[in-house]
């Protein structure tokens, strides 16, 4: 079993087929969320996976576009230094599209190679990241429906922070982060690196992964809608 994780995808259609075009052998996809915002493509995003049967969560700037979306406001009206990418992407959206963003679970478990696993999005308030066995414990119980043994494996996966990751409590209990697929965030300026960061997991092998993909066309649709870019 090949497993390909993915998060914070930010309707970056070219990071993703850049990604697929590296790891297209993987049996199944899983993505933490945030699939739209930030970015000129949610409507071939939401496509893409789709038609790959992407196991997802819902993000925070999912649930952001679903509500600018049932606020019926349209950027054109609104004066120009009030207009972001959550208008712009809720304003490329149907229904459908909107449907399949609230559909999308909190949280999400699996099995696979003999490995319980547990996704959700993001695990605090803000960016925090789980530091201790309590607080993965606490987290599995209550986003899980297993019945809690210390002496179970456990792997949680989150995204939210947009940084790569992989961190053990103990031998058989970790969490892990994909990071971005699309950007690192400003507020991390030593790093503003611009390829693609994704995670594969392969038989129970865990392999933190990135790959170069061509940013032209993200930064000419961020020109023409008169939005900032996040890569240039």
């Amino acid at each position: 079993m090949k497993a390909l994780i993915l998060s914070d995808i930010h309707s970056n259609i070219q990071s993703l087929r850049a990604v697929w075009e590296r790891e297209s052998d993987s049996d199944i996809i899983y993505c933490t969320g945030d699939l739209v915002d930030c970015g000129p493509f949610p409507g071939e995003v939401i496509d893409w996976v789709r038609k790959h049967q992407v196991i997802c969560t819902k993000g925070n700037h999912d649930e952001r576009i679903i509500a600018h979306y049932h606020s019926r406001i349209k950027m054109e009206d609104l004066p120009d230094n009030k207009g972001n990418w959550a208008y712009h992407n809720a304003g490329c959206l149907n229904d459908e599209e909107i449907r399949f963003l609230q559909e999308l679970p909190e949280s999400v478990e699996c099995r696979m190679d003999g490995f319980h696993y547990c996704m959700k999005h993001q695990f605090g308030e803000k960016y925090e990241t789980i530091e201790s066995i309590h607080q993965l414990r606490h987290f599995w119980s209550k986003h899980t429906a297993a019945v809690e043994t210390h002496s179970q494996a456990k792997r949680v996966i989150f995204g939210h922070t947009h940084w790569q990751a992989v961190q053990y409590l103990k031998d058989d209990e970790l969490w892990m982060n994909p990071g971005s697929t699309s950007y690192r965030p400003t507020r991390q300026k030593e790093d503003r690196s611009l390829d693609a960061h994704y995670i594969t997991i392969t038989d129970g092998q865990i392999r933190m992964k990135s790959v170069d993909y061509d940013v032209t066309p993200l930064i000419r649709a961020s020109a023409e809608v008169h939005l900032p870019s996040y890569w240039g």
